[in-house]
């Protein structure tokens, strides 16, 4: 306990200078007046005082509109004056006063106005209120001093103002709302002030530069993903925090992060913190608990996250029953994982990109795989449990040093590119069970030299075996209904028994193959285009039906023909198959 008391001090001490320092460069009346004095005698400074609300585009007139680049605004604004500010804000040129063109951008001090109610610009008719995407898109808009009576920022107010450096937030601002300051890409800093509770989803999501948060201790809420994709390396969360947002840093640069006593995450989802180190948890905290650098719930029967930049091999402790979505996501340091006997579940994305781990043992009650879990990592074999019943999509995509699985007989589904692009994948046993491969499940397999497919399946689908580059027998089952397009496309098949039963054959489902000869089974009513296209060393093609399949385009129309003796006017006279030059009865 004393060890985690330590590190929790430290950990606030380092928080709290690193807001001292951000306090320091809190925005501070007496700047805002020193430029305005430094700036006065330049003629892009506009100083006015408006005698009512809706006089502004008057008071400045046409020839300043041109020219001002630093507006400082003491009255009220109504509407129509909100509109002519978001026009400054987007003007295509701006000129000094010889005539010549300068750098387009507009500052803005509105601390001394106060926003009439009312129009099209407002969803609240409290007038301390900046409405929903009031300052949306202002692309020129460089810095603002907002008015010292504001309480709320609504929803998108500051959204896509792509080159805001700085925003000065008054001091009775209770809340932020969501995606206000969203793409604000110029945004370094952010000084968030004293009494504020709430700041919104996605409130400052992209803004990709911002790197200094100061978060006030009367903060009780951070939205979902209210930080993402930011810059923020350090961050000091209140103790009256309670929640906070599912992924609020998700792609930011944090080192560390401090969960205090009150806190709760959104759907238990820190996101994906890639420089992170430390997880550190107060010991009072009702929801979170940390065992061994990693962040479970509190009843310990859930591993929730892995810091992402910490190394070595992660033992998970005895009464685990779930890793969570995204637990270790990308965790490339990540050498091996021991799991517990009561292991019952991996999430989708759990392990994906974790480039160290090279093998894990699933204990025999693990049978829940989430999608994608294993996508990218280097493990060479693993043994899916007896009782697993779906392979879930991408599970194991990306695999590319997997040379064994076993997939058991309990197996029933096997999802979407599960296997895409498993190059050293060297043999592959397909359950009877499974109905259906889908799409690439085996795409991009290129050492897959034998497959036997189970007697209960009924479809092939697109691309399922394509560029499996070893391949050079396949036999169906008698079950096999319909193969997709592409699904055999540019594999080294030499010998292929298709079965009776089969109904449809896709386009280009054999081509670039190694095929002698091809057999068409007399039950295939529709043949798609090119299915057995450049294959070289293709002397004939024989159907065994007497009725002609529907074939969608002729190809291959040089190669012998061969068809029942008795048929051989029927596709002589049935389209596309009679552009074959020779077709012979047999």
């Amino acid at each position: 306990m004393k060890k985690v008391l330590l590190i929790i001090m430290l950990a606030l001490l380092t928080a709290s200078s690193a807001v001292a320092q951000l306090r320091g460069q809190a925005p501070r009346r007496e700047r805002i007046n020193r430029e305005r004095y430094e700036r006065s005698r330049y003629a892009d400074v506009a100083d006015l005082r408006l005698r009512a609300a809706g006089t502004l585009e008057e008071e400045l007139g046409p020839v300043m509109e041109k020219q001002v680049r630093l507006l400082i605004i003491d009255g009220q604004l109504n509407n129509k004056d909100l509109q002519y500010i978001q026009k400054l804000c987007r003007r295509s040129k701006v000129f000094g006063a010889d005539g010549k063109e300068v750098d387009n951008y507009i500052d803005i001090d509105m601390s001394r106005t106060r926003i009439n109610n009312g129009g099209s610009f407002f969803t609240s008719t409290n007038r301390d209120v900046l409405s929903s995407n009031m300052f949306s898109s202002c692309s020129h808009l460089r810095s603002i001093v907002l008015p010292d009576r504001l309480r709320l920022i609504d929803r998108g107010a500051f959204r896509n103002c792509y080159d805001l450096e700085d925003v000065v937030l008054p001091r009775g601002l209770e809340a932020i709302g969501d995606e206000a300051f969203y793409g604000c890409n110029e945004l370094i800093n952010v000084y968030l002030p004293d009494g504020m509770t709430t700041v919104g989803n996605s409130a400052f999501n992209g803004c990709t530069r911002l790197r200094n948060i100061y978060i006030p201790s009367s903060i009780f809420r951070i939205g979902d993903r209210a930080f993402e994709k930011t810059a923020v390396t350090d961050i000091y969360l209140p103790d009256r925090l309670e929640y906070l947002g599912a992924g609020a840093f998700n792609g930011s640069n944090l080192r560390s992060l401090y969960i205090p006593r009150l806190t709760e995450i959104g759907n238990n989802d820190l996101g994906k913190l890639a420089n992170c180190s430390e997880i550190i948890v107060d010991p009072d905290n009702r929801y979170y608990t940390t065992e061994g650098g990693a962040l479970y719930d509190r009843n310990l029967t859930t591993l929730l996250a892995y810091p992402t930049a910490l190394r070595g091999v992660l033992y998970v402790p005895d009464g685990v029953q779930r890793i969570a979505n995204y637990a270790c996501y990308n965790c490339e340091g990540l050498s091996a994982v021991e799991l517990p006997g009561s292991v019952t579940s991996i999430g989708a994305y759990a392990f994906a990109g974790c480039k160290s781990l090279r093998s894990i043992d699933l204990p025999s009650r693990c049978t829940n795989f989430g999608k994608a879990a294993f996508l990218n990592t280097p493990i060479t074999s693993i043994n899916l449990p007896q009782g697993t019943t779906v392979i879930r999509e991408d599970l194991f995509k990306d695999c590319v040093q997997l040379t064994h699985i076993d997939i058991p007989e309990s197996v029933n589904t096997i999802e979407t590119d599960a296997f895409h692009n498993c190059r050293t994948l060297q043999a592959v046993v397909i359950p009877d069970g499974v109905v259906s491969l889908p799409k690439s499940v085996f795409e991009g397999c290129n050492n897959l030299a034998s497959v036997k497919l189970g007697n209960g399946l009924k479809e092939i689908g697109e691309y399922t075996f394509k560029k499996c580059k070893q391949l050079r027998e396949v036999i169906m089952p008698a079950s096999l209904r319909t193969i997709g397009k592409n699904a055999f496309r540019d594999c080294d098949i030499a010998h292929l028994e298709l079965n009776e039963g089969l109904l449809s054959i896709g386009d280009n489902a054999f081509s670039e193959n190694q095929l002698i000869e091809f057999v068409i089974p007399s039950t295939v009513s529709h043949i798609g285009k090119k299915v057995a296209e450049k294959n070289k060393q293709l002397g004939r093609i024989v159907c065994r039906g007497a009725v002609p399949a529907k074939l969608d385009k002729v190809s291959n129309d040089k190669v012998a023909l061969i068809v029942p003796a008795d048929a051989v006017n029927n596709y002589k006279q049935a389209d596309n198959w009679k552009k074959f030059k020779n077709i012979i009865g047999q």
